[in-house]
Parts: C-alpha cells; structure tokens; sequence
C-alpha cells in the first residue's frame, strides 16, 4: 500500500526543510570535540572555537543528503530474517528499558540477565517484531561490561536482527568484535551492516563529545549510524510543533553530514522523534494526539530528502496494558504507516520509558499484526467485485455456504490470537479471559516451547572469550562477576 495520508502540503514541508537549514547557518551545533570540529572546518563549516559551534553551509549539507546510503540491508544471524532498509516494509523493534513492569501487580523492579535471555526468545518468536533487543539492562552485572553482556546474551538468544544501545565508547570495540565473530570478520560485518549505532543529539542543537566519537568510530567503519533526534516540545525545543520537527531535523542533518565527511557514503538511518512536554506534570508525553501529528509530519519531512522514516509512533504514557495503551499505540502508530513510515517506536515499553512488559510485547505484536493488514489495502477487481458470486446467491439467499466464501475467508479476513471475538457465553464458558491474561498465557507458551536458532559453538566459544576479556580489562580485579 502506498503513503497517502499527507497533513502538510509540498511547501509547508519545504518551510520546514529551509527552517532547519537556517538553524544550521546560523545558530548552528555545538561538538565539544575539537577534531570533530577541524573536520567539518575542512569541509567548509564556519567554526567558532571558543564557543565550539559549528554552523552549516547548504551546500554542504544538501552534498551529505545525497551521496550517504539510504537503503540497505541489515543482515541477522539467520537470514530469512534480514532487514532491507529503504524497501517500505514495516520493521518494528523492541526497546531497552531499566525496569521491568508486571502488569498483574501494578509493579516494577530492576532488570536482569533473565530478563534479557526471555525477552529475545520472546522477540525471536514473534513474528511481527523484526528488530530484537535486549529489553532491559541487566542490574545484576557490573556497569562497566553491563552494554557488552545485553549484546552477547541477545546474539546468544535469537537469530533476528539486534537493536542495542551503546552508550559508553569502552564497550564499543567489545561490540563491535563480537558482531564480527558472528559474521566471520570485520570485513563481512561491514557487509552485513548488522550492527547499528544508535546518535542520539543531546537536545537542543549539541552533541555530546561521547556520541561524536561513536559517530566517528562507527563512521570510519562503514557500520549504520541511526541518527534519532528526540526534542521535547516546551521543553528542549519550541513549544509549537512544526518548530520541534525542525529542530529536530537540523539536528540530525547535522550529524549525517559528519558521518558522511568521516565515512564518505556511510549507510544511515532517520529517525526525527519529537514529543511534547505535558505542562501539568513536565513529563514528556509518548502517547499525546499531537504525537501522532509530529509523527506524520517527520515522515513527510524524510521522504522529502529520500530517506526512509522512522518515527515514535505506537507508544503510550498508561503504565499498564489497558484501554488508554491500546487507544494511544494505535492512534500515532496508524496514521504514521498511512503517510509512510517505514520504521515505528521500540516496542514492548509502557509509559514515557517507565519500564517494559513481556506482556506488552506480544500485545504490541498483535496490534501491529492488524495494521498490516490494514496496509495490505483494499483490492478492486472483478473478482474482488464477485458481481457473479451475488448473482448467483441471489436475493434473500446465504453467502456462508458458497464455495466463494471458504476460499476467500483466509485471504480477506484477519485472524486475531489475542483479541476476542466470542459471544458473551462462549467467552465465559473459556474462562471470561481478557487480552492481558491471554497475554501472559502467550508469554508463558513461548518460554516454554520455543527455541531460538541456536549459534555455533565455536563461536560461542570466541564471544565468551571477549566477554572475559573485557571483564578483565574494564572492571577492578577484585570483581567476581562472571556471565
């Protein structure tokens, strides 16, 4: 299905564009990295060294957009599980958070090593999850190997594709040799281009000297760089909405253009995710109406410059999988797949990242299963038609007998696993279950019947020598943790 849901005109899109491009020459971007700033220098930048800004020419940045890769393919451990960027299929991934949340106690505590083992089984099993990741950060191992043990446990526990945030530029070498073991050297992970660095801009208008050197590490080897600018309208960025997407946007324009002057054609990814401040409570809002309007606008921003979309839609501020959750996700969530995103928000979270649910998952795998069924479209043909079919039922008659209505039953219809559509008694006689129970029901099944595609034990063997190894290296001696 095509994007045809469009809120803003051709012009107001390009207003937008040429907003950010004046933030860009003017105002500009902070690096607190002075070979950072040297390199956009070279390259025609206008640098103020005392207050480490950096301002843009177009030129420059309109050279970046066109010659970095906007389409590739992200390539999983099992290969029927690739990713193709640019293709304008959904992919969907899970989220790391601190916490996970039982919905059933209304509680919440510290992630663990466990978690993350039952969170990619669970996102392997899925098949609307295309992405896995480890769903939380695991509490219980030392915070200087914490990013390198979530990394080496989701490789161990699914063969699809991984999300993993790199925070801290110690754990990325570890990283990045691990994902080289499992791809058979640096040369084919830089092929495979499976593992990404996530650049968040340290809103607004800077970026952190830690990301700039990711951006710089991960640039000079060919590896995808998401560049994700999340402004908070009211807050880190203007309170009215089509000044948050701008911001946003120059942010991570900014960026591309220094992975594009270190990489030359780096693959990258954009994701322009703005929210709102609720000015009640000051907390930043994932599920607001007006998050679904920020979302179909970034879209429409990122086809504008050729790149394919991702956005933050399908996420709610409820705490708990209920009625608010399910109104929220789907809201944002549809009207961003209708303009074209290509990409939606981490799935698997509650709240504005107050924690994430093994329930919620697969709940958030259901709804997107009926959104995809929503995109499919509707087909208009003779046999779609089914002019004949009418005919020969004919008036008063009964469609459920013809063979037209077995055979197009399957194509047509949408079979829901956890929402309900029994009557009244038959849902009681089953035990009067809502899609919360039937979603721990679902989270229970996998854990106890599905099995991940398991790794080579070889290799298996290579990866727990660098997670020793960086045990070794980056904690005290004394330390007696062990993966």
């Amino acid at each position: 299905m095509n994007a045809h849901f469009k809120l803003l005109s051709k012009n107001e899109v390009y207003q937008l564009h040429t907003t950010s491009l004046e933030i860009l020459e003017q105002v500009g971007i902070q690096f607190k990295h002075e070979e950072v700033l040297k390199i956009l220098e070279r390259a025609g930048a206008t640098i103020d060294y005392k207050q480490m800004i950096a301002r843009f020419p177009e030129n420059l940045i309109k050279e970046a957009i066109k010659k970095v890769e906007k389409k590739f393919i992200i390539r999983a451990r099992s290969q029927r599980f690739n990713v193709e960027v640019g293709s304008g299929r959904l992919r969907c991934s899970m989220g790391s958070q601190l916490y996970i949340i039982d919905p059933f106690t209304k509680s919440r505590r510290l992630g663990t090593v466990n978690d993350i083992i039952k969170g990619c089984k669970i996102g392997d099993a899925l098949e609307n999850i295309s992405i896995v990741a480890p769903i939380v950060l695991p509490y219980d191992v030392p915070f200087e190997i914490r990013e390198i043990v979530s990394y080496e446990l989701s490789i161990k526990h699914t063969s699809k594709p991984i999300n993993i945030y790199i925070t801290q530029i110690t754990s990325a070498p570890y990283i990045v040799e691990i994902a080289s073991i499992v791809a058979g050297g640096l040369e084919n992970l830089k092929k495979w281009k499976s593992l990404v660095y996530l650049a968040n801009p340290l809103t607004p208008l800077r970026y952190s000297p830690e990301t700039l050197s990711m951006i710089q590490y991960f640039a000079k080897l060919s590896l995808p760089i998401n560049f994700n600018s999340m402004p908070q309208a009211g807050l880190t960025a203007p309170m009215t909405l089509a000044g948050s997407i701008a911001l946003g946007n120059a942010e991570i324009l900014a960026g591309i253009v220094l992975a594009y002057l270190i990489g030359k054609r780096p693959p990258v990814l954009y994701s322009n995710t703005p929210h709102v401040t609720d000015m009640k409570t000051g907390n930043i809002s994932f599920g607001s109406p007006e998050q679904a309007l920020l979302c179909v606008g970034a879209v429409q921003l990122a086809h504008f410059y050729g790149f394919p979309a991702t956005v933050n839609a399908g996420l709610t501020d409820s705490k708990l999988p209920d009625a608010q959750s399910g109104f929220e996700k789907a809201l944002s969530a549809i009207l961003a797949l209708l303009a074209g995103a290509e990409g939606i928000g981490v799935q698997g979270i509650l709240g504005a990242d107050q924690g994430a649910s093994f329930e919620q998952l697969v709940l958030d795998n259901e709804f997107i299963s009926a959104i995809l069924r929503i995109l499919k479209g509707l087909e208009i043909s003779p046999s779609e038609l089914a002019f004949d079919i009418i005919k020969q039922v004919g008036i008063g008659g009964i469609f459920l007998t013809n063979r037209h209505t077995l055979i197009n039953a399957h194509k047509v219809l949408w079979p829901p696993k956890l929402f309900d559509r029994l009557d009244w008694d038959r849902w009681v006689k089953q035990g009067s279950k809502d899609a919360l129970i039937k979603a721990r029901e679902e989270v229970d099944k996998i854990l106890q019947r599905h099995q991940p595609e398991t790794l080579d034990k070889d290799i298996e063997i290579m990866i727990d020598k660098v997670v020793k190894k960086a045990q070794q290296e980056l904690i005290h001696q004394n330390s007696t943790f062990s993966s």
